[in-house]
């Protein structure tokens, strides 16, 4: 066992300063993994950041354009048009009554409303 133990002691001792050589090549490919680690870690940090944004779009969009559906449903009351004009003594005429056109009905109806006209 001694015997052992003092040959162990030998090699440990010959070898304790011993550092193999090492290439230049193996620190070029070092470096270049490293690097390449390095880029995909910004893309996905970047692909991650574009994704989030792109999700606050939507949900934002979404809510801005339900809202404004909502609120177009919402205004089904009659609208009224009238025009007034001032008349003296001496003119009798009745006072004038809005004209709607074709187009007009159609926007009215198209929306759910009616044109209405007072005297």
């Amino acid at each position: 066992m001694n015997d052992l133990d003092h040959i162990k002691q030998q090699f440990q001792s010959k070898f304790d300063d011993f550092e193999p050589p090492i290439s230049l090549q193996a620190w070029d490919r070092l470096e270049m993994s490293l690097m390449r680690a390095q880029k995909i870690k910004t893309m996905k940090r970047r692909i991650f950041i574009g994704s989030i944004a792109a999700s606050v779009v939507l949900i934002v969009g979404g809510m801005l354009f339900f809202d404004s559906r909502n609120v177009s449903q919402d205004n089904t009351e009659p609208v009224v048009v009238e025009y007034k004009t001032q008349t003296t003594p001496s003119d009798k005429r009745q006072p004038e009554k809005a004209i709607h056109t074709e187009q007009e009905q159609k926007i009215y109806s198209g929306a759910g409303l009616t044109p209405t006209l007072s005297p």
